[in-house]
């Protein structure tokens, strides 16, 4: 994805410092700022859920289980149903996907319908992190709340098999990132049953976050990633031990250097001197930049809450400058 101007534009010192009074009791361990750019992915979707039946439907489901497929007239017999009666019945069963007719007339249930599980078509939302930057395919993102539109590059696409392979993923992998286990299966255009509506539609998507690395347990192990945006008192997308999968790009810790790099570019636009800004000792320490500073300098930082970003990504390491006695 080619760099566009929205990249360029990030959160200022009030923003940040919200994020960072927010973030503060869950003492990250690292913190990044920036634009998150996604694929809102519209498709048609085979959903199951567990059948909520009335005590008749459920009888003759429970009927058609237990004995042979038979006709509308065994089953009227067998049952002491009347025939219209029955016939209603069984085919608002068949459209729930719970029994079915072969062509001999004679009624059965479906799988779904012997564990009593309903299925129906639905239009379904997935949210995919685009990745193209980092030489990547797009990655399946639980994001639970809304993203504003944007105008894509135009090499912006997404490729539908992606999404089918995430329904094929094992239950494991499922829970691990988060994609709705109820999705069994996605209908795409090439089907004929369902023509317009199996349309796969993929539209360009942005949200500026926080991502805050946190510890998962008291006693430090584990760890999981916490996405928050503007205003959010609560994470939009909280990713466990899969997260790195996800986010590769920020296993990528910042280089002391780098940290320096943006502390002198602070204090240039500071009017601090050369001389000063090189006498300051500067380091790292989770999402806080210790630094240690000459007494007029000190001054100057304690004026305003400050926060450094490195790097050049839509996503950058983010850092709460904090002064240290020398």
């Amino acid at each position: 994805m080619t760099t566009a101007a929205p990249l360029l534009l990030f959160p200022d010192d009030r923003v940040l410092a919200g994020w960072g009074h927010r973030l503060a009791p869950l003492r990250p361990r690292a913190l990044w700022v920036g634009r998150l750019f996604l694929h809102h992915v519209e498709a048609l979707a085979r959903v199951t859920r567990g059948a909520e039946q009335d005590r008749i439907p459920a009888l003759i489901l429970h009927s058609l289980a237990l004995g042979k497929p038979a006709t509308l007239t065994e089953l009227s017999g067998r049952l002491h149903l009347p025939p219209p009666v029955l016939g209603g019945v069984l085919r608002d069963l068949a459209a729930d996907g719970l029994a079915e007719a072969d062509g001999g007339g004679r009624w059965r249930p479906t799988e779904a319908g012997q564990n009593g599980r309903a299925a129906s078509l639905e239009r379904r939302r997935f949210h995919f992190l685009d990745r193209s930057a980092a030489g990547l395919p797009p990655h399946f993102v639980a994001l639970t709340a809304s993203a504003v539109p944007y105008a894509a590059p135009p090499a912006w696409s997404f490729d539908p098999a992606l999404l089918l392979a995430c329904v094929a993923r094992p239950p494991e992998w499922k829970r691990r990132h988060g994609f709705p286990s109820e999705v069994q299966a996605v209908v795409t255009q090439g089907d004929a049953a369902s023509r317009w509506r199996g349309v796969v539609v993929d539209r360009a998507e942005q949200v500026t976050a926080a991502l805050a690395l946190v510890r998962e347990a008291e006693d430090g192990s584990g760890e999981r990633l916490l996405a928050y945006a503007v205003d959010s008192g609560v994470p939009i997308l909280t990713a466990g031990a899969g997260w790195r999968e996800v986010f590769p790009d920020l296993t990528d810790e910042a280089s002391d250097e780098a940290w320096r790099d943006a502390w002198r570019a602070w204090c240039a636009t500071r009017g601090v001197s050369a001389e000063e800004c090189a006498s300051c000792a500067v380091r790292r320490e989770g999402h806080r930049l210790h630094v240690t500073a000459p007494g007029r300098l000190r001054d100057v930082v304690r004026e305003e809450e400050t926060w450094l970003l490195v790097g050049s990504g839509s996503v950058r390491p983010a850092a709460l400058v904090e002064l240290v006695e020398g």
